[in-house]
């Protein structure tokens, strides 16, 4: 069953990454609209697989600033379990207080130089073991 949800989940990571993404280029609100109905269409198929892990990832290129909001709504909604963000470009300026979202977790692992970065956000009622290398 995990398999199947984690497979069904996958086909909507790239729609989910073109709408963030067109999001902070300020297209249209018609794209707000596309959103609403990816996130509808999404509901309907995880609500038969409301047990499975959900998990997501997403390649922000930058977490500072707004991005950061839009994707804390993701996982206040409650749809996912681990949500994965690459290329977060942050570094240890910004304190994790920064990036807190009520009942989810935060490892990170930020950017040396240049680029990279990465962020997990778990629920908080999941155990895990992190890892330092």
């Amino acid at each position: 069953m995990i398999l199947s949800s984690t497979i069904i989940f996958k086909e909507y990571k790239l729609q989910l990454e073109i709408i963030l993404m067109a999001m902070f280029l300020e297209v249209a609100d018609e794209n707000m609209l596309a959103e609403n109905e990816i996130w509808a269409d999404f509901d309907e198929i995880t609500k038969n697989h409301s047990f499975n892990f959900k998990i997501a990832h997403i390649n922000a290129n930058s977490i500072g600033g707004f991005k950061f909001y839009e994707i804390k709504t993701w996982l206040v909604s409650g749809r996912l379990d681990l949500l994965v963000i690459s290329e977060s470009k942050i570094d240890d300026s910004f304190p994790d207080s920064m990036f807190h979202v009520e009942g989810f977790r935060l490892c990170r692992s930020d950017r040396k130089a240049g680029g990279g970065g990465l962020m997990v956000n778990v629920r908080s009622d999941v155990c895990f073991l992190g890892s330092d290398s």
